[in-house]
């Protein structure tokens, strides 16, 4: 480099450490900082590789510890205050950038079961959460007398890419009571997201081992968007195709 810059350094506990990747990166980013500084007027002959972020390198567990807690405080999100919801955006934004799944919408770390732990969608109909796992209502399908019951279940999701099969479970306790919600998901072409379409609902009892009654759900669509994944914990954002409405849902990997 023919001119000198700043490095941006991190923090860590008992050392003040100097980050990037490769001299490769350390080349770019003194390059930039001229640019920035002195202007460029020829452009470069090749883009330059992208350091990674100081954030994206510190810990993820803090981060995580703090959604959870914020999950249990406020019912899974039930009783979010506006200064919760806040909270959690600004800690949402934090574990985010710490995403270490390039292409999450079609890794296999998103195949298995799953407990959602908070949503800040109001119709969710969480009741409670322990930041482990969430319980919900659950409504059978009218005219059925237990839509008037105040039933509540464990709330997971279910994913196999293999068939792309998505499935929203609600399991109570009472009579082994179970309503399913399964869809057909497909990544989109950058891999971020999921192509969404609902295809049926089931209520069962025993667990799903006596069916009392399945329709047809087909009509909504949307895009469904994988901001975080790893081996434990997913963030995932819901928009209805068309709607201008955007919900998130924290889940963790379910621990029978």
């Amino acid at each position: 480099a023919v001119a000198a810059g700043a490095l941006e350094t991190c923090l860590l506990p008992g050392w003040n450490v100097l980050v990037w990747e490769s001299p490769a990166d350390l080349a770019a980013a003194l390059s930039g900082f001229v640019r920035r500084r002195f202007g460029d007027a020829s452009p470069p002959s090749a883009a330059a590789p992208t350091a990674p972020s100081l954030r994206s390198l510190l810990p993820v567990g803090p981060v995580k510890a703090r959604l959870f807690r914020l999950a249990a405080r406020t019912a899974g999100g039930a009783a979010a205050t506006a200064a919760d919801l806040e909270e959690f955006r600004e800690v949402l934004a934090e574990l985010e950038a710490r995403n270490p799944t390039p292409r999450a919408a079609s890794s296999a770390l998103l195949n298995g079961e799953w407990d959602q732990c908070f949503t800040n969608n109001p119709a969710g109909g969480v009741v409670w959460s322990d930041g482990r796992t969430a319980r919900r209502k659950l409504l059978g399908p009218p005219p059925s007398p237990l839509a008037a019951l105040p039933l509540t279940g464990r709330v997971t999701q279910l994913v196999d890419l293999s068939v792309g099969e998505y499935r929203q479970r609600v399991q109570s306790r009472a009579l082994g009571l179970r309503a399913e919600l399964r869809a057909a998901v497909a990544p989109t072409e950058d891999g971020e997201a999921w192509e969404v379409a609902f295809r049926s609902f089931t209520f069962s009892a025993a667990a799903g081992r006596l069916p009392l009654r399945a329709r047809e759900t087909s009509g909504y669509e949307g895009v469904w968007r994988h901001s975080y994944v790893d081996a434990d914990t997913r963030v995932m954002r819901t928009r209805k195709k068309g709607a201008d409405d955007e919900w998130v849902f924290v889940l963790r990997r379910a621990v029978k």
